[in-house]
């Protein structure tokens, strides 16, 4: 079964991993991305997939898909501070179908990195022969420390001198001969992007600032329509055309949030590569100035709506309904009728609502409303309209 990974069961990061355990995890998520991934695939395309988190739409999953996916997270903890994981709780939160693609993305990309050659690794000194006693290297000459090439007596440590003691205090522990990073990939520094898409979406190009405006819009459709679509399969009376509505909207929906979340990872990633973005302790980003070395944020282009505006939208004029014809006034007459008269349903405040809202229907289109469709709005609690004599 899916469960939620233990912190004991997370791996080493990348950057406290020495070359054979880099090496190890590299074939690991190799062999992952060969079998695992393979398995997991599929499921990108089942609709529920794009609606549930994995949590429940692993239920039809055999053991060994589920398995792949516990092994593909816990490959996923070692770049936790390097990609954007989704790691602790977010993975199992997510749309089952983002969560398996941005799986496969992470594993994908940074696993050839694992295997980048060392740039200022020394070369390694040959191992002595068995029997003989590894040699001590000779000191070298340097004419500006000449007190390296002397043999010293026993006593106090010889101070050191500026630039020994400024190479000790370095605060990059990976500096070597000139802050000569030992591995590229693992000594960049490594800026976190901060959690709230407004915290760092005013450092980005204008285009994108004007689409994440309308980041908090998509995800408020997308619940909405996981939610009608959730209640019309539990619904036994709805109607397939109408779940197959809302499924397309939902999927429609959830590919616009994956376009505009890959194009504010490009973002993040174009700003880390020029060097100058900081992060406060509050979560925000800035650029820095590389000459004053002070904060030279752009003017945001887009303002975010207050919460205000997002609770109180403005109201659009309704469209008036077109008049029906004789024979679609019919049918729905026909439909309201069946439909007051069924008392299966479980008698809940939508039931009730939808059932005073059909009968009055009914009544505006000329219809009447029958003993048993009386009795079945009582069964419900619902509001009894006068008809007219």
């Amino acid at each position: 079964m899916i469960r939620q990974i233990q912190a004991n069961e997370y791996m080493k990061r990348v950057a406290s991993m020495t070359e054979a355990e880099r090496l190890d995890l590299a074939k690991r998520v190799g062999e992952w991305l060969d079998s695992s991934a393979k398995l997991l695939m599929p499921h990108t395309n089942d609709p529920l997939a794009r609606m549930q988190n994995v949590m429940q739409v692993s239920g039809g999953w055999n053991d060994a898909e589920q398995d792949a996916f516990n092994e593909g997270v816990r490959l996923l903890t070692p770049f936790i501070a390097i990609a954007d994981t989704w790691l602790p709780t977010m993975i199992y939160t997510k749309a089952a179908r983002r969560c398996i693609l941005n799986m496969i993305d992470v594993l994908r990309t940074h696993a050839p990195k694992l295997k980048a050659t060392p740039q200022s690794v020394p070369d390694r000194v040959a191992s002595p022969k068995l029997g003989q006693k590894p040699q001590a290297p000779e000191p070298t000459a340097n004419p500006q420390n000449p007190s390296t090439t002397q043999k010293r007596k026993p006593g106090r440590p010889r101070k050191l001198t500026k630039e020994e003691e400024q190479a000790a205090l370095s605060p990059n522990p990976f500096a070597q001969n000139g802050n000569q990073p030992i591995n590229e990939a693992i000594s960049s520094p490594v800026i976190p992007r901060p959690k709230h898409i407004d915290q760092y979406v005013y450092l980005l190009p204008e285009r994108t600032q004007i689409r994440a405006a309308q980041y908090g819009t998509l995800m408020r459709e997308l619940e909405q329509a996981r939610s009608n679509m959730k209640l019309l399969i539990d619904d036994p009376h709805a109607k397939p055309s109408e779940r197959e509505r809302w499924a397309k909207i939902a999927v429609k929906v959830d590919n616009q949030i994956a376009a505009l979340r890959s194009e504010l990872d490009a973002g993040w990633a174009n700003l880390v590569d020029t060097g100058r973005v900081v992060v406060d302790d509050m979560g925000m980003a800035h650029i820095i100035d590389p000459e004053t070395g002070k904060i030279a944020d752009p003017k945001p282009v887009v303002t975010a709506p207050s919460d205000d505006a997002q609770e109180k939208p403005q109201e659009q004029p309704k469209e008036k309904p077109k008049p029906l014809t004789p024979e679609e006034k019919t049918k729905r007459i026909s439909y309201l009728q069946k439909w007051l008269r069924d008392p299966r349903a479980t008698a809940t405040e939508e039931r009730k609502k939808q059932w005073e809202e059909n009968a009055h229907e009914l009544l505006h289109l000329g219809g009447t409303l029958s003993d048993a469709m009386v009795k079945a709005g009582e069964h419900y609690g619902a509001k009894i309209p006068r008809q007219k004599k």
